[in-house]
């Protein structure tokens, strides 16, 4: 059986997005590296533009004392707009 590959992302969401509202679901990126990708989380579609950021941003993660601690950086700025989609 082959390894599945991991990778981890940062997305910005547009406009009102409920965090909590997401835990436990499905989420599929399609498309990832075509021009037009979408983020498929449960029956909800996100268009994702991907663009390079002016400088690094540094991505923090919190220990279990509450600490922020440096987990990663990256040079992209990964956004998702809702849409939706006409079924052909």
């Amino acid at each position: 059986m082959a390894e599945e590959e991991t990778e981890d992302l940062v997305i910005e969401f547009e406009g009102n997005f409920d965090l909590d509202s997401v835990r436990g679901q499905q989420i599929q990126v399609i498309g990832i590296d075509t021009d037009e990708p979408v983020l498929r989380i449960d029956s909800k579609f996100y268009k994702i533009d991907v663009k390079d950021s002016i400088g690094s941003r540094l991505i923090l993660q919190q220990g279990m004392d509450g600490k922020l601690s440096y987990y990663a950086k990256t040079d992209k700025v990964v956004t998702a707009r809702r849409v939706m989609i006409k079924p052909k």
